[in-house]
Protein backbone atom coordinates (compact mmCIF):
# COMPACT_ATOMS: atom_id res chain seq x y z
CA UNK A 1 0.00 0.00 0.00
CA UNK A 2 1.63 3.63 -0.42
CA UNK A 3 0.22 4.55 2.63
CA UNK A 4 2.70 1.88 4.25
CA UNK A 5 5.57 2.28 1.85
CA UNK A 6 4.88 6.24 2.40
CA UNK A 7 5.26 5.51 6.22
CA UNK A 8 8.27 3.62 6.31
CA UNK A 9 10.16 5.41 3.77
CA UNK A 10 11.51 7.83 6.05
CA UNK A 11 13.19 5.48 8.13
CA UNK A 12 15.86 4.51 6.17
CA UNK A 13 19.01 6.25 6.05
CA UNK A 14 19.40 9.77 3.06
CA UNK A 15 22.51 9.57 0.50
CA UNK A 16 22.98 13.26 -0.05
CA UNK A 17 25.83 11.86 -2.20
CA UNK A 18 23.92 9.11 -4.29
CA UNK A 19 25.62 9.27 -8.33
CA UNK A 20 22.82 9.76 -10.28
CA UNK A 21 25.11 9.79 -12.90
CA UNK A 22 26.57 6.65 -12.51
CA UNK A 23 26.20 3.06 -14.63
CA UNK A 24 27.59 0.90 -11.64
CA UNK A 25 23.82 -0.53 -9.22
CA UNK A 26 24.01 1.30 -6.50
CA UNK A 27 23.63 -1.10 -3.36
CA UNK A 28 23.75 1.10 -0.37
CA UNK A 29 21.62 1.18 2.21
CA UNK A 30 19.46 4.18 1.70
CA UNK A 31 16.19 5.83 0.12
CA UNK A 32 17.99 7.01 -2.75
CA UNK A 33 19.25 3.46 -3.97
CA UNK A 34 15.51 1.75 -3.00
CA UNK A 35 14.48 4.46 -5.79
CA UNK A 36 17.15 4.16 -8.57
CA UNK A 37 16.34 0.07 -8.29
CA UNK A 38 12.23 0.96 -7.90
CA UNK A 39 12.98 2.88 -11.46
CA UNK A 40 14.49 -0.12 -13.67
CA UNK A 41 12.02 -2.77 -11.62
CA UNK A 42 9.53 -1.12 -14.17
CA UNK A 43 11.16 -2.56 -17.10
CA UNK A 44 12.95 -5.19 -15.37
CA UNK A 45 10.42 -6.32 -12.17
CA UNK A 46 13.22 -9.32 -11.52
CA UNK A 47 15.30 -8.58 -9.14
CA UNK A 48 14.79 -5.32 -9.13
CA UNK A 49 11.27 -5.03 -6.93
CA UNK A 50 13.58 -7.07 -4.40
CA UNK A 51 16.37 -4.98 -4.36
CA UNK A 52 13.60 -1.97 -4.01
CA UNK A 53 11.77 -3.26 -0.86
CA UNK A 54 12.13 -2.70 2.60
CA UNK A 55 13.59 -5.88 3.40
CA UNK A 56 16.36 -5.39 0.50
CA UNK A 57 18.95 -7.69 -0.26
CA UNK A 58 21.18 -5.10 -2.22
CA UNK A 59 20.02 -1.71 -0.76
CA UNK A 60 22.03 -2.60 2.69
CA UNK A 61 21.20 -6.01 4.47
CA UNK A 62 18.76 -7.20 5.65
CA UNK A 63 19.08 -6.69 9.47
CA UNK A 64 20.32 -2.94 8.75
CA UNK A 65 16.20 -2.87 7.04
CA UNK A 66 14.81 -4.55 9.83
CA UNK A 67 16.45 -1.97 12.15
CA UNK A 68 16.03 0.53 10.62
CA UNK A 69 11.96 0.21 10.52
CA UNK A 70 12.33 -0.63 14.25
CA UNK A 71 14.22 1.94 15.53
CA UNK A 72 12.61 4.09 13.52
CA UNK A 73 8.85 3.06 14.41
CA UNK A 74 9.49 1.34 17.67
CA UNK A 75 9.82 4.10 19.87
CA UNK A 76 8.97 5.22 23.85
CA UNK A 77 6.87 2.83 25.08
CA UNK A 78 7.25 0.49 21.98
CA UNK A 79 10.81 0.39 21.90
CA UNK A 80 12.31 -2.71 21.48
CA UNK A 81 16.43 -2.32 21.59
CA UNK A 82 18.22 0.52 23.43
CA UNK A 83 20.82 0.92 20.28
CA UNK A 84 20.65 0.05 16.60
CA UNK A 85 24.04 -1.65 17.13
CA UNK A 86 22.40 -3.66 19.38
CA UNK A 87 19.75 -4.60 17.11
CA UNK A 88 22.28 -5.54 14.51
CA UNK A 89 23.51 -8.00 16.76
CA UNK A 90 20.38 -9.35 17.99
CA UNK A 91 18.96 -9.64 14.44
CA UNK A 92 21.50 -12.57 14.11
CA UNK A 93 20.07 -14.13 16.49
CA UNK A 94 16.72 -15.11 15.21
CA UNK A 95 15.81 -18.32 13.38
CA UNK A 96 16.81 -17.80 9.53
CA UNK A 97 18.50 -14.34 9.58
CA UNK A 98 20.54 -15.53 6.37
CA UNK A 99 16.55 -15.41 4.29
CA UNK A 100 15.71 -12.66 2.58
CA UNK A 101 11.75 -12.40 2.70
CA UNK A 102 10.22 -11.93 -0.51
CA UNK A 103 7.85 -9.30 -1.84
CA UNK A 104 4.54 -10.08 -1.70
CA UNK A 105 4.68 -12.75 0.09
CA UNK A 106 5.69 -11.98 4.10
CA UNK A 107 5.87 -14.64 6.95
CA UNK A 108 3.57 -13.01 9.21
CA UNK A 109 3.69 -15.85 11.86
CA UNK A 110 6.25 -18.09 13.62
CA UNK A 111 9.81 -17.96 15.76
CA UNK A 112 11.61 -16.12 12.92
CA UNK A 113 13.43 -13.47 11.49
CA UNK A 114 11.45 -13.15 8.19
CA UNK A 115 8.23 -12.85 10.75
CA UNK A 116 10.20 -9.92 12.77
CA UNK A 117 11.07 -8.21 9.86
CA UNK A 118 7.48 -8.14 8.58
CA UNK A 119 6.07 -6.54 11.72
CA UNK A 120 8.75 -4.51 12.12
CA UNK A 121 7.61 -3.01 8.40
CA UNK A 122 4.25 -3.19 9.38
CA UNK A 123 4.97 -1.15 12.68
CA UNK A 124 6.87 1.36 10.83
CA UNK A 125 4.42 2.45 8.26
CA UNK A 126 1.93 4.26 11.56
CA UNK A 127 2.05 5.36 15.15
CA UNK A 128 -1.30 3.49 15.66
CA UNK A 129 -0.03 0.28 13.94
CA UNK A 130 3.44 0.61 15.82
CA UNK A 131 1.02 -0.02 19.48
CA UNK A 132 0.25 -3.53 18.08
CA UNK A 133 3.15 -4.71 15.87
CA UNK A 134 6.20 -3.34 17.54
CA UNK A 135 6.11 -6.52 20.13
CA UNK A 136 5.99 -9.00 17.51
CA UNK A 137 8.84 -7.69 15.85
CA UNK A 138 11.45 -7.38 19.33
CA UNK A 139 12.72 -10.41 21.12
CA UNK A 140 10.11 -11.80 22.83
CA UNK A 141 7.89 -11.93 19.13
CA UNK A 142 4.52 -11.49 20.53
CA UNK A 143 2.49 -10.74 23.45
CA UNK A 144 3.76 -12.83 26.57
CA UNK A 145 0.43 -13.78 28.56
CA UNK A 146 -0.29 -17.12 29.18
CA UNK A 147 -3.94 -19.20 29.54
CA UNK A 148 -4.82 -21.11 33.29
CA UNK A 149 -2.99 -23.57 32.35
CA UNK A 150 -0.02 -21.88 31.36
CA UNK A 151 -0.06 -22.20 27.41
CA UNK A 152 1.07 -19.08 25.83
CA UNK A 153 -1.76 -16.95 23.70
CA UNK A 154 -1.46 -14.32 21.24
CA UNK A 155 1.71 -16.05 19.89
CA UNK A 156 2.66 -14.32 16.61
CA UNK A 157 6.68 -14.53 15.96
CA UNK A 158 7.40 -17.12 18.65
CA UNK A 159 6.68 -16.27 22.59
CA UNK A 160 8.78 -14.54 25.13
CA UNK A 161 10.34 -18.52 25.78
CA UNK A 162 11.37 -18.81 22.48
CA UNK A 163 12.77 -15.02 21.95
CA UNK A 164 15.06 -14.95 25.46
CA UNK A 165 16.35 -18.90 24.18
CA UNK A 166 17.38 -17.40 20.85
CA UNK A 167 19.14 -14.80 22.21
CA UNK A 168 20.85 -17.04 24.93
CA UNK A 169 21.84 -19.70 22.49
CA UNK A 170 23.38 -17.18 20.47
CA UNK A 171 25.24 -15.42 22.58
CA UNK A 172 25.83 -17.89 25.57
CA UNK A 173 25.87 -20.78 23.67
CA UNK A 174 23.50 -23.01 25.86
CA UNK A 175 21.63 -25.17 24.08
CA UNK A 176 18.04 -24.58 23.01
CA UNK A 177 15.76 -27.70 24.48
CA UNK A 178 17.80 -26.80 28.17
CA UNK A 179 16.82 -22.89 27.81
CA UNK A 180 13.66 -23.81 27.12
CA UNK A 181 12.75 -26.24 29.54
CA UNK A 182 14.18 -23.64 32.48
CA UNK A 183 12.15 -21.40 31.01
CA UNK A 184 8.72 -23.27 31.20
CA UNK A 185 9.45 -23.37 35.05
CA UNK A 186 9.64 -19.19 35.06
CA UNK A 187 6.57 -17.20 35.33
CA UNK A 188 5.06 -15.49 32.14
CA UNK A 189 6.08 -11.64 32.29
CA UNK A 190 3.42 -9.18 33.45
CA UNK A 191 1.32 -8.39 30.30
CA UNK A 192 0.40 -5.08 31.66
CA UNK A 193 4.74 -4.39 31.10
CA UNK A 194 5.66 -2.35 28.17
CA UNK A 195 8.34 -3.29 25.96
CA UNK A 196 10.45 -0.35 27.30
CA UNK A 197 10.03 -1.58 30.91
CA UNK A 198 11.13 -5.23 29.36
CA UNK A 199 14.09 -4.45 27.47
CA UNK A 200 15.71 -2.15 29.71
CA UNK A 201 16.25 -4.50 32.63
CA UNK A 202 14.61 -1.98 35.29
CA UNK A 203 14.89 -4.61 37.95
CA UNK A 204 12.73 -2.45 40.43
CA UNK A 205 9.64 -3.12 37.76
CA UNK A 206 11.07 -6.74 36.66
CA UNK A 207 11.61 -8.34 40.12
CA UNK A 208 14.72 -9.68 41.42
CA UNK A 209 13.25 -13.01 41.22
CA UNK A 210 13.98 -15.04 38.03
CA UNK A 211 11.69 -14.47 35.11
CA UNK A 212 11.65 -14.35 31.89
CA UNK A 213 11.71 -10.25 31.06
CA UNK A 214 14.97 -10.59 33.16
CA UNK A 215 16.70 -13.23 30.91
CA UNK A 216 15.97 -11.67 27.56
CA UNK A 217 17.46 -8.48 29.17
CA UNK A 218 20.18 -9.87 30.72
CA UNK A 219 20.39 -11.74 27.85
CA UNK A 220 20.34 -8.67 25.32
CA UNK A 221 22.87 -7.09 27.19
CA UNK A 222 25.49 -10.15 26.68
CA UNK A 223 25.33 -9.25 23.28
CA UNK A 224 27.88 -7.03 23.68
CA UNK A 225 29.45 -8.47 26.97
CA UNK A 226 29.14 -12.66 26.87
CA UNK A 227 31.08 -12.68 29.90
CA UNK A 228 30.94 -15.37 31.92
CA UNK A 229 29.15 -12.67 34.47
CA UNK A 230 26.67 -11.71 31.98
CA UNK A 231 26.18 -14.70 30.48
CA UNK A 232 25.49 -16.38 33.87
CA UNK A 233 22.85 -13.47 34.57
CA UNK A 234 20.94 -14.06 31.92
CA UNK A 235 21.30 -17.95 32.29
CA UNK A 236 19.39 -17.50 35.79
CA UNK A 237 17.27 -15.00 34.42
CA UNK A 238 17.68 -12.78 37.35
CA UNK A 239 17.66 -8.59 36.69
CA UNK A 240 21.42 -7.33 37.85
CA UNK A 241 21.36 -3.48 37.86
CA UNK A 242 24.39 -1.64 36.53
CA UNK A 243 24.65 -0.40 40.41
CA UNK A 244 25.11 -3.99 41.23
CA UNK A 245 27.60 -5.25 39.08
CA UNK A 246 29.51 -2.36 40.11
CA UNK A 247 29.28 -2.92 43.74
CA UNK A 248 30.32 -6.26 43.07
CA UNK A 249 33.80 -5.27 41.15
CA UNK A 250 34.48 -3.07 43.75
CA UNK A 251 33.90 -6.16 46.51
CA UNK A 252 36.14 -8.24 44.27
CA UNK A 253 38.74 -5.94 44.08
CA UNK A 254 38.76 -5.00 47.73
CA UNK A 255 39.19 -8.76 48.82
CA UNK A 256 41.84 -8.81 46.10
CA UNK A 257 43.73 -5.33 47.75
CA UNK A 258 43.15 -7.33 51.38
CA UNK A 259 44.45 -10.41 50.25
CA UNK A 260 47.49 -8.60 48.83
CA UNK A 261 48.07 -6.71 51.94
CA UNK A 262 48.42 -9.74 54.08
CA UNK A 263 51.29 -11.16 52.40
CA UNK A 264 53.13 -7.94 52.39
Amino acid sequence: MITQCMGICKYFPKNPNFPLGSTAVPTDNSRECRGWHSWVAIGIPVPHCQHASPSSNVCGDECENYCDNVMGGCTGTNQQYITRALCIDACMAYPGNDVYTTPGNPTTSGNSFACRVYHAQVAGSSATLANVHCIHAGPSGGNNAKDAGGTYINQVCGNECEGYCNLLNYTCGDAINTCMTFCATLPPTDPTLTSKDIYMGDAAKLGNSPNVACGTSEALEALEDNSAAQCKAAREAVCVSGASLLQASWAVLAVMLLALSSNL
